[in-house]
């Protein structure tokens, strides 16, 4: 963020304090030589950077023909750039036309990404913001005042999470969320490392193709070196584990085997309970059971 200081950054043209061309382009992040024409309007809480683009030469990005300039298109991007107030970029983009195949076609963008309505700078304070952990999506739409939708498409489409290497001692469990899980599951996958006691990854479904796809993006060479695997007592998991794992040792995890342990006793008392006179001491023993 920065303050604007127009006293410093600007020339008199009819009495009216107008920012010049090189502020213009520092505000935006643009070579002041790339402006044809701009202007800066605050109006209430808002500034408007008004700006159009020196037209340069461009061939037909489909026939590789002569484009001439064919008029222009308004392009409303949320930029920020001034602490304690909203930015919008007004950018008159330079529209072209083929003057062999007669399409047209838009130049390149300087101040966002294609599909985008906010600026490059905002997009670098949502990566700052990300980094901070005590910050939910949300929070940070809230925040920026960046749609949830081109939050995760963002995310998506241009941020890349460096691999991590497996742990030695894996775990596999599952969490259930319908409103976090995908692929018609209502179940997400967590990876645990056993030995630091942290949460890997989490996958959107436990599915056995899911988690088998996963596992199959990395090296083998990698998988290798998985000593341990925990799992609970469904079936997919084993199945993936010997798979994927091929050096592992599969181990069910001590909850799960107490779990199951209980839930069999549970069976067999209530088994019991129905099989004696109702209201005798022996049903009344096993029905306050604990």
């Amino acid at each position: 963020m920065v303050y604007l200081i127009l006293s410093q950054q600007s020339i008199m043209k009819g009495g009216i304090v107008i920012p010049n061309i090189d502020f213009t382009a520092l505000m935006l992040n643009v070579s002041s030589s790339d402006i044809e024409k701009s202007d800066i309007i605050t109006i209430g809480d808002t500034i408007y950077y008004d700006v159009t683009l020196v037209r340069k030469p461009m061939s037909c990005p489909y026939c590789k023909g002569k484009m001439i300039g064919h008029d222009h298109k308004r392009k409303l991007i949320k930029h920020p750039a001034v602490r304690e107030h909203n930015g919008i970029i007004r950018y008159n983009a330079n529209r072209y036309i083929c003057k062999a195949c007669g399409k047209t076609a838009m130049e390149k963008n300087p101040f966002s990404f294609s599909g985008f309505n906010s600026s490059f700078f905002l997009l670098r304070n949502v990566l700052k913001m990300l980094a901070n952990l005590n910050y939910t999506l949300s929070m940070i739409s809230d925040e920026l005042n960046i749609s949830a939708t081109q939050l995760n498409t963002y995310i998506d489409s241009y941020i890349t999470i460096p691999h991590r290497p497996l742990p030695e001692c894996l775990g596999i469990d599952e969490l259930h969320s319908e409103e976090l899980s995908r692929r018609n599951s209502s179940y997400l996958c967590v990876l645990v490392d056993n030995e630091k006691r942290s949460v890997y990854n989490i996958l959107d479904s436990r599915s056995k193709a899911n988690i088998s796809l996963y596992f199959s993006d990395i090296p083998r060479e990698e998988r290798c070196k998985v000593k341990y695997v925990t799992i609970d007592m469904w079936e997919p998991y084993r199945d993936v584990a010997k798979t994927y794992f091929p050096n592992c040792i599969i181990a069910v995890d001590p909850f799960h085997v107490v779990k199951h342990l209980h839930g069999n006793f549970e069976r067999l008392r209530i088994d019991l309970m129905n099989h004696c006179d109702y209201g005798s001491n022996a049903y009344y023993l096993l029905k306050k059971w604990s």
